[in-house]
C-alpha cells in the first residue's frame, strides 16, 4: 500500500509540474531560460545529499568524467526539457501528463523493433 501511494503522490507531482511550467509559459518565460533555472535549482537541492551519501564510494572526478557530464547534460537533460516545455507550449498539461504516462509502452516498442 506504501508503494501505490508514493506512486500517486509521484503522480500527484507530475501533474502539478505541468501545470506550474505551462503558467510559466504563459507568462512569458523563455523556453530556454527556464530549463536553466530548473537545473540550477535541482543543483543547489541535491548536490549536498549526493556529496554526504556518495563521499565515500564515488570515483575521482577526472577530466574526461567532467566531459561526459558536460555532453550529458546538454544533449540528454537539457535537450529533453526544451522538447518537453517546446511541446507543452503548443498542447496542455493534460496531453504532456498522458503523454508522459506513454514512455515506457513507446520505449518498448522502439526497442522490440531495433532488437
Amino acid at each position: 500500500m506504501k508503494l501505490l501511494m508514493a506512486l500517486l503522490a509521484l503522480q500527484f507531482c507530475f501533474v502539478g509540474f505541468h501545470i506550474v511550467s505551462r503558467v510559466a509559459l504563459n507568462i512569458g518565460v523563455s523556453k530556454v531560460v527556464y530549463p536553466v533555472h530548473r537545473n540550477i535549482i535541482a543543483l543547489i537541492l541535491l548536490s549536498p545529499f549526493a556529496y554526504v551519501l556518495e563521499k565515500k564510494e564515488r570515483a575521482p572526478l577526472t577530466f574526461s568524467l567532467l566531459v561526459q557530464f558536460f555532453f550529458l547534460a546538454i544533449l540528454g537533460i537539457t535537450a529533453n526539457q526544451g522538447f518537453y516545455l517546446l511541446g507543452l507550449y503548443y498542447a496542455s498539461p493534460t496531453f504532456a501528463s498522458a503523454m508522459q504516462i506513454s514512455i515506457p509502452a513507446v520505449t518498448f516498442v522502439m526497442a522490440s523493433s531495433l532488437r
